[in-house]
C-alpha cells in the first residue's frame, strides 16, 4: 500500500511538472512576442513591460520552486485528502496559467482585472493546499503562518484596488470601476505587490520548510 501510495505520488508530481513546463513555455512564447512590441513603442513602455513580466515570472518561479520543497515535506496518498490536493493542484495550475500569458501579453492592461481573480483563486487554492496536507500529514491544523498570509495577500491586492479606484476616480484618470481596474497604473501597482509577496513568501517558506 506504501510502494503504491509513493508511485501515485510521483506520478502526479511528474504530471504537475508537465503542466509547469507547458505554462513557463506558453508564457516565454508571450514574452518573445510583447518585448518585441514594447520595444518598439519607447524606452519607458519596454522597461514597465519588462518590470510587469519579472514579477510574474517570480511569481511563478516562487511557485515552483516551494511546490517541490512542500511535496517533499508533505507527499501525496491514497485519500480523500490527497484527492482533494490534486483537484487543487490543478485549480493553482490554471490560475498560475493565467496570470504569466495575460501578464506577459501586448496588452496586459486589459487583462488586469483578470490577473487579480486568479491571483485571488490561487491564494485560496495554496491556503486550502496548507490545511489539507497538515491535516493529512499531522492531524492537525498548520501554523497561521503558513496558511494566513494568503488571505492576507488577497485583501492586499483588493485594498490596493480599491486606494487606486478612489484615488484615480478624484483625479479624474478613470470614471468606472472597470476602468480603473483594467489600467496601467493599477497593472504596476499589482505587480509591485506581487513581487513584494512573492520576495517576501520565498523568505518565510524557506525558514519554515527549507
Amino acid at each position: 500500500m506504501l510502494q503504491n501510495a509513493v508511485e501515485v505520488s510521483r506520478e502526479w508530481v511528474w504530471v504537475l511538472d508537465v503542466v509547469f513546463g507547458g505554462i513557463i513555455t506558453l508564457g516565454y512564447q508571450e514574452l518573445e512576442k510583447s518585448l518585441r512590441v514594447s520595444i518598439k513603442k519607447s524606452k519607458r513602455a519596454f522597461a514597465t513591460h519588462v518590470f510587469v513580466a519579472f514579477s510574474f515570472i517570480l511569481f511563478v518561479i516562487y511557485d515552483v520552486s516551494f511546490y517541490h520543497i512542500l511535496i517533499t515535506r508533505f507527499p501525496f496518498n491514497i485519500s480523500a485528502l490527497s484527492g482533494c490536493r490534486y483537484v487543487l493542484d490543478l485549480l493553482m495550475a490554471f490560475a498560475l496559467l493565467n496570470v504569466l500569458t495575460r501578464g506577459l501579453s501586448c496588452e496586459n492592461e486589459q487583462f488586469t482585472g483578470q490577473i487579480l481573480i486568479a491571483l485571488s483563486v490561487w491564494h485560496l487554492g495554496a491556503a486550502g493546499w496548507h490545511f489539507a496536507a497538515s491535516i493529512e500529514h499531522t492531524h492537525h491544523p498548520p501554523t497561521l503562518s503558513a496558511f494566513l498570509p494568503h488571505f492576507v495577500f488577497i485583501g492586499i491586492y483588493w485594498s490596493v484596488l480599491l486606494i487606486w479606484f478612489v484615488v484615480a476616480k478624484r483625479m479624474g484618470w478613470a470614471e468606472t470601476f472597470q476602468e480603473a481596474t483594467n489600467s496601467k497604473w493599477f497593472l504596476r501597482l499589482l505587480a509591485l505587490c506581487v513581487l513584494a509577496i512573492s520576495v517576501y513568501r520565498s523568505v518565510q517558506l524557506f525558514r519554515l520548510f527549507g
